[in-house]
């Protein structure tokens, strides 16, 4: 004879409750490492923009070594900025301006661009050079 007890157990709608939970879960995950995708490849095109800029500023390094004090002014800085760096720029000041009698200047190269999600980016390099 078998009996039954009543009342201890009811698993009327337990399957349902579990793949809804493992539905929710997954769906959670999957969010998450969407977010993780998404910032990955911003932090990703970030790096290539400072990468872009620090060539841009050795390439103004190596103009500013081989001209000469006075003629540092007339750099062409359009010629040093990569085409991949998303709107940039570069600037070369020197500090004190040039005159025909400065013997030594404190020289700024600033390159700016636009990185992930438009935001400004700028680098600053500073070197010192010499009349003689």
């Amino acid at each position: 004879m078998v009996m039954k007890v009543h009342g201890l157990r009811n698993d009327r709608g337990v399957l349902l409750l579990e793949l809804l939970l493992g539905f929710f879960l997954l769906a959670f995950v999957v969010v998450s490492a969407a977010g993780l995708l998404i910032k990955t490849a911003q932090m990703a095109e970030d790096n290539k923009g400072r990468l872009l800029a620090l060539q841009a500023a050795q390439s103004a390094l190596e103009t500013i070594k081989d001209t000469p004090l006075t003629s540092i002014s007339s750099i062409n800085t359009t010629d040093l900025i990569p085409t991949g760096l998303k709107q940039g720029a570069l600037a070369i000041r020197t500090n004190p301006a040039i005159g025909t009698n400065t013997q030594i200047a404190t020289i700024t190269i600033t390159v700016s661009w636009n990185g992930a999600g438009n935001r400004a980016q700028q680098l600053l390099v500073s070197t010192m050079k010499s009349r003689f």
